[in-house]
């Protein structure tokens, strides 16, 4: 798929969370409320505000968050995800953060075609073109871990939307005492 005329991000785990609403709480850091039922057409659009959309495939799951979430490090203990937001508006920005086994391997940002130093390990050789190299690398690791293609996932497909309540694990600062 093209960065063209694209503006979204979230992450995709090799994880199915459906039926998993606590786990998949833990993992985004915020109890979810079901909302409704809406097409992969539109789940691809930002969400609103403190929502997030939710495709689910058969060995993983491909979340989209409105983009200041979606430049977060996500941790899953046993698995492997991608946290990344694709943009060509104003300045063409990508940006992705690969975690395998609970640690971070790779983490690239790129904005208008200038990438400073990976903030890890270095996957992308230098020769390659930054801006195609990570676009490619996100929709490909997308694949891979939600176990189908993003370009064959139907406009109609079933997805799901849901708020995003208050955080999940933290106390609150009165009771650090």
């Amino acid at each position: 798929m093209s960065a063209m005329n694209c503006y979204f991000g979230g992450l995709a785990v090799d994880r199915n969370y459906k039926d998993k609403t606590e786990e998949l709480s833990a993992l985004l850091g915020r109890e979810l409320a079901f909302d409704r039922e809406i097409t992969f057409e539109e789940a691809c659009q930002e969400p609103e505000e403190n929502s997030c959309n939710v495709y689910y495939t058969d060995g993983g799951t491909l979340i989209f968050l409105e983009l200041k979430r979606a430049d977060k490090v996500f941790y899953a203990q046993d698995s492997s995800l991608i946290s990344f937001f694709i943009t060509d508006i104003e300045a063409p920005s990508h940006f992705f953060n690969y975690v395998k086994g609970g640690e971070l391997v790779c983490s690239r940002y790129v904005i208008d075609g200038v990438a400073p130093e990976p903030i890890a390990y270095q996957m992308i050789t230098p020769q390659e073109e930054l801006e195609d190299v990570s676009t490619n690398f996100i929709f490909e690791t997308i694949t891979e871990l939600i176990g189908q293609e993003f370009e064959a996932i139907p406009s109609s497909a079933t997805c799901y939307r849901y708020h995003l309540a208050k955080p999940v694990g933290k106390k609150p600062w009165w009771k650090f005492w």
